[in-house]
């Protein structure tokens, strides 16, 4: 059903599931994205791909993600997953290149410790 149907919804658009990455204490954390159309074939980016990790909210960590076609890699360096804790908030975004940009989240949540103890 659709807006014109008389139902309201709350999101006008799907609500980003909240996930969580585990990091541990002078580790690098790697992790890749793959995009695919609606029958699961590859689509290349054609984007910018970055993670902003919240470490000081008001000026955020940029992560660039390394492209190459369909797959977006990024690697969090140990000396910047040292710096978050447990509930330090992400994401990930695709800036397209538009005038001006267009932002998108791909993907939103938290970080984990996970140091052994």
């Amino acid at each position: 059903m659709g807006l014109g149907d008389g139902i309201i919804t709350d999101y006008l658009t799907p609500r980003l599931e909240n996930k969580k990455i585990p990091l541990t204490k002078n580790c690098d954390r790697v992790f890749a994205i793959s995009r695919k159309d609606s029958v699961g074939d590859p689509v290349d980016w054609d984007a910018e791909i970055y993670m902003l990790i919240d470490i000081d909210r008001a000026s955020p960590t940029q992560v660039d993600a390394v492209v190459v076609d369909e797959l977006a890699t990024i690697r969090v360096e140990a000396d910047v997953a040292d710096l978050c804790r447990t509930g330090t908030t992400w994401r990930v975004v695709m800036q397209q290149d538009t005038d001006p940009t267009t932002e998108t989240p791909l993907l939103v949540g938290t970080f984990e410790r996970n140091d052994g103890k």
